[in-house]
């Protein structure tokens, strides 16, 4: 195995560990009102449903590509699901069980948010391995310990900061947004005139999902602090900040195609702009609920 076999490697695995996260709110979020079993179960089948996605997708990358619609159907999915695992809730309040609240209901929601996610991040992927299906899978393998141990710790988190599940709500319709403008359709227009949707959409789809249930459904959880309004989309926002900007730096710094000296900061800007987003949203939902 050569320098380029552990080159492409690493940026594989910068990659994936940038939607791992993703994939460990969503697998969190899901399997929370689950038995301790079967949330154990719906980590493990989810974690793999997740990396298998992306090596299905990413074999296939050129033929997806060219569906016109494709992400911005999966996109409005998303924020289908993100209202769902938000409104789920308040089904569970009212003394209806919530689709997400079976072990069947909460891997469907997975599998769906795991196969639109795996689009917006497959070409990126699949040009790091530069056509080998052997270092794709193996990458990709990798980062399965990275989902299960994530979406452990936020299931635990999730009983001392129930807030977590609204800021996860909000971290799908980032996802969504982002997603959305990655269409054929409306790429080229976006990059050539309006690329500063590129910021805009993924905090608008953050701070709207999560605006909408503040305004719609009753037990939502909201901040208990004006302090933790603002940490909590700090800390899940910033964590992804982190970790796109540390993905774009080592594909920049190896050189992939495509990718600008400057692009950690291109990969991070969104994620800033969404926590100031989602923060001011959740100020005002404290607000209002103190005040009504």
């Amino acid at each position: 195995m050569d320098a380029q076999f552990w080159t492409a490697l690493v940026q594989i695995i910068g990659l994936d560990i940038v939607l791992s996260g993703d994939n460990a709110v969503v697998i969190a979020l899901a399997c929370r009102r689950l038995p301790p079993r079967q949330q154990r179960i719906g980590i493990v089948v989810g974690s793999l449903a997740a990396v298998g996605m992306r090596v299905l997708f990413a074999l296939v990358v050129t033929w997806l590509m060219g569906i016109p619609m494709l992400k911005i159907v999966g996109g409005l999915l998303l924020f289908w699901i993100g209202w769902k695992l938000l409104a789920g809730d308040e089904a569970e309040g009212e003394g209806h069980v919530a689709d997400a609240g079976s072990l069947w209901g909460a891997l469907r929601t997975i599998m769906v948010a795991d196969a639109v996610m795996s689009l917006d991040n497959v070409i990126a992927v699949a040009a790091a391995a530069k056509g080998s299906a052997f270092l794709l899978a193996l990458g990709l393998l990798v980062s399965i310990p990275l989902v299960v141990f994530g979406a452990t710790f936020l299931l635990k988190m999730i009983d001392r900061f129930p807030i977590i599940v609204t800021i996860g709500a909000a971290l799908i319709g980032y996802v969504a947004g982002e997603v959305i403008i990655g269409d054929i359709l409306v790429r080229g227009w976006v990059d050539a005139s309006a690329h500063w949707l590129h910021w805009v959409a993924p905090a608008a789809g953050a701070a709207g999902l999560v605006a909408a249930a503040d305004l719609r459904l009753r037990r939502v959880p909201v901040p208990e602090t004006a302090g933790e309004a603002i940490a909590a989309p700090a800390a899940v926002f910033g964590a992804r900040m982190v970790l796109s900007a540390a993905a774009a730096f080592v594909a920049a710094k190896f050189a992939v195609d495509g990718i600008s000296s400057d692009a950690w900061w291109h990969a991070a800007a969104p994620a800033f702009a969404a926590a100031v987003a989602v923060a001011g949203v959740e100020v005002a939902a404290r607000l209002l609920r103190a005040r009504g």
